[in-house]
């Protein structure tokens, strides 16, 4: 039996509009968390298998650099380093801004060096080099700091590298 209440038939029609107008606002808010995740997963950027290879080389040709300073040490310097008995270390120091490379102890051992002994500890480290990293406000600040005035700065287009024209002050 249908009922001739025109409150009651009013409410249930607004009733059924909210219910449709809720349904469409969901289905709106899906359909823009779905366009957006979408689009952050599609400008994602990934590493390709050729980066890694050439990253893999890099730290391959870094390793074999740094055990030959011990055995330029031992044909140069009559040293006889063990190369067995060193690892090598290389890892982004964020406190000073630089990579660096070390050669680690894998032993308690001695090494003789120019008629010198030198003791190392398990997990005694040599640090053989330091390549510093700096941002262009970075690089301004420390040239300023040595008496320069940066005069021009120039990258390439990714920022990757720069190149500084200093004035002497």
């Amino acid at each position: 039996m249908q009922s001739d209440n025109k409150f009651l038939s009013d409410l249930a029609k607004l009733g059924q509009s909210a219910a449709g107008t809720l349904h469409g606002v969901k289905s709106e808010l899906e359909g823009q968390v779905k366009g957006r995740l979408e689009s952050t997963l599609a400008n994602m950027d990934l590493v390709r298998r050729e980066e890694y290879e050439v990253v893999r080389e890099m730290a391959t040709a870094a390793r074999e650099e740094n055990k030959n300073i011990l055995a330029r040490c031992n044909r140069e310097l009559d040293a006889n380093f063990n190369l067995d008995a060193f690892d090598h270390s290389g890892f982004f120091n964020a406190d000073e801004s630089r990579i660096e490379m070390h050669l680690v102890a894998s032993q308690d051992q001695t090494a003789q060096v120019a008629n010198k002994t030198f003791t190392f500890k398990k997990g005694e480290t040599i640090h053989t080099e330091s390549s510093y990293k700096y941002t262009l406000d970075g690089f301004a600040n420390l040239a300023k700091s040595a008496g320069f005035t940066p005069a021009q700065a120039w990258t390439d287009d990714k920022e990757y590298f720069s190149v500084h024209y200093l004035s002497a002050d």
